[in-house]
């Protein structure tokens, strides 16, 4: 099974609440690759890194650990 698949199955068993914040989760990574190639930005962060980056991240969306998204907007937009 790929992980599309795998990913779909899950989303397909989320609450609306919790399609929101993957919503946004992703909304959030479009957000900062569109950020990274406005700025030109060279990302040589090692494939380990962003994983863990990745899968924490996804842990504190997923735990509701996470700062609040409009909160993160604004953090990112004063950068």
């Amino acid at each position: 099974m790929s992980l599309r698949e795998i990913l779909k199955q899950k989303l397909d068993t989320f609450p609306d609440e919790r399609l929101r914040q993957v919503a946004d989760f992703i909304e959030f990574l479009e957000f900062r690759t569109q950020k990274a190639n406005t700025l030109n930005l060279s990302d040589d962060t090692p494939k380990e890194q962003v994983l863990s980056d990745f899968r924490q991240a996804w842990h504190e969306a997923m735990t509701e650990q996470g700062m609040p998204v409009d909160r993160l907007w604004e953090e990112l937009k004063n950068e």
